[in-house]
This record gives structure tokens, sequence and C-alpha cells, in this order.
């Protein structure tokens, strides 16, 4: 999952750092491990993401799953939308 933080799609990173996020809150000490471990990666992009991710799980116990709900249904109808105007571009 961290290897696909390098995407040059903004969608697929975006969907990374949610799940890994949503992962590290249940998980924080696996998370850690992973965050070391990935700490000396030379892509400056998956660093940023990993310690933003770690961020994100230090608040996390005021980050409600209802929240994460909501950003993963926001993400779900952005891209329904993108598909639409796809779509009518084509016609």
């Amino acid at each position: 999952m961290v290897w696909r933080l390098s995407s040059v799609d903004n969608d697929v990173r975006r969907d990374c750092r949610l799940k890994l996020t949503e992962w590290g809150i249940n998980n924080p000490y696996e998370y850690l491990d992973l965050l070391l471990y990935c700490a000396d990666i030379n892509d400056e992009q998956i660093v940023e993401d990993i310690f933003a991710i770690a961020y994100g799980i230090a608040l996390g116990k005021f980050v409600q799953k209802e929240y994460l709900e909501k950003i993963q249904e926001k993400k779900a109808a952005e891209k329904k939308e993108a598909k639409k105007k796809e779509q009518l571009k084509a016609n």
C-alpha cells in the first residue's frame, strides 16, 4: 500500500492515504513500525504522505468513523461527477 503513494494519480494516493489512516488509527503501534521502516525510502512524496498519515493518526482519537465515511462518500461523489462529465464530453 505504501508504494502506491508514489503514484502520480491523486485519486490513487488519496485512497491509499485514507486506507492507511483508518488502519493506523486501529493499529497505531503497527503503523509506527511501518513508519519507521519506510522513513528512509528515497521518495519524498511517499515520506511526506506517511508522515501526514501519522499526523492524522495522532489526531485519530478526535477523528470519528463518521468523518472518515463522509470523506469516502465525498470522494465517491466526485468520481461519479467526473465520470458524468467525461461521458458528456464523449457525446
